[in-house]
């Protein structure tokens, strides 16, 4: 017992070492990660408008972060996904999209394809309330709410989105499920699928 003590005597001291320069090294990232944290904020506020307010990251798009927040419309805030620095061809496409009324079905709806900001203009789209069908899947399948109808479902959606673009001559070159957005809105049990990401 008295070894055993000895041993545990020599192994906390060498553990408090350990852990008093981690602790230092720590701080120093934590620092580090502050100073990181207030840029992104301060990115992020820049996005900001009377309509408009930036609520944190959601991913990344070819050329830049992409951002969610709320977007105040005639019928109460909605979430929404903000793309900025668009692509040509992506902002010529969104607006196409953002023209038609009723929008396309299957694809995501565009609120605005040119919102000004401080930052610059950006693209406001529904925000899919349940993720990616990339991400959402395997809790789908997991949960057992994923069966042949789901499946067929996905699928009939998929091609009803494509053939709205194909409408409006646009041919989505990228169709997967990490370019399809789940949505519900909670009113109901039905779920949205919705094609996204419309660059070259």
């Amino acid at each position: 017992k008295f070894k055993g003590d000895g041993k545990g005597g020599k192994g906390e001291g060498k553990g408090k070492g350990k852990g008093d320069k981690g602790k230092g090294k720590g701080k120093g990232k934590e620092k580090g990660k502050g100073k990181g944290r207030d840029k992104g904020k301060k990115a992020l506020e820049g996005y900001a408008s009377e309509q408009l307010t930036p609520e944190g990251h959601l991913g990344n798009g070819m050329f830049s972060e992409v951002f969610r927040g709320s977007f105040k419309t005639p019928s109460g805030p909605m979430q929404v996904a903000i793309k900025p620095e668009l692509a040509e061809l992506e902002l010529h496409i969104l607006e196409k999209i953002a023209r038609c009324q009723p929008p396309p079905k299957g694809v995501v709806p565009v609120l605005d394809a040119a919102h000004c900001t401080p930052n610059g203009p950006v693209a406001l789209m529904r925000l899919g309330t349940l993720g990616t069908l990339e991400s959402g899947l395997p809790k789908l399948r997991q949960a057992g709410a994923f069966g042949d109808e789901a499946f067929v479902a996905v699928v009939a959606s998929v091609a009803e989105g494509l053939a709205s673009l194909h409408e409006l001559e646009i041919v989505h070159c990228d169709p997967k499920p990490g370019n399809l957005v789940l949505h519900s809105d909670n009113t109901t049990s039905e779920v949205s699928v919705w094609l996204i990401d419309f660059g070259d």
